[in-house]
């Protein structure tokens, strides 16, 4: 899968979880990790840095070559119908980082307790709660996604 096919599935798995949540869409930043660059993603990000996270005003998403290769042009199910990060073709990587950064947005926008990166904290709980309500599963079972 190429990079601009994987962004656009991305894109689109974000705007189920927002329209899900009840969550405004942040900017999404999916970009191909390149160790030698010194250029910067769209939202200015160095294109050296391959750490996924949610800062309250993006979620950043970069990816690999061995990921990208890994890959199959395949699209998850949405709503998920397996709820096992192990499972790999139901949880890609990808999939996997954005719910997780995702659940951070939940904290910060609806729960009010987002503290930063902090995990396992109240608000972490009561985000992976409130997740489970709008997808109707137990909080078990998205635990084990994120």
């Amino acid at each position: 899968m190429r990079i601009d096919e994987l962004r656009k599935v991305v894109e689109r798995e974000y705007s189920r979880l927002c329209e899900v949540l009840k969550l405004d869409p942040i900017p999404l930043d999916v970009y191909l990790v390149d160790e030698d660059s010194k250029q910067f993603s769209e939202l200015g990000i160095s294109l050296k840095s391959p750490l996924a996270f949610y800062d309250k005003e993006k979620i950043i998403l970069p990816r690999t070559d061995n990921e990208l290769n890994a890959l199959q042009n395949y699209e998850p199910k949405f709503p998920p119908i397996v709820w096992d990060k192990a499972h790999p073709k139901e949880w890609p990587l990808w999939r996997v980082e954005l719910w997780h950064e995702v659940c951070h947005q939940v904290e910060n926008d609806i729960i009010r307790g987002w503290k930063g990166g902090v995990e396992g904290g109240d608000a972490w709980k009561d985000a992976v709660i409130y997740i489970a309500k709008c997808f109707k599963v137990t909080k078990e079972q998205v635990t084990a996604i994120l």
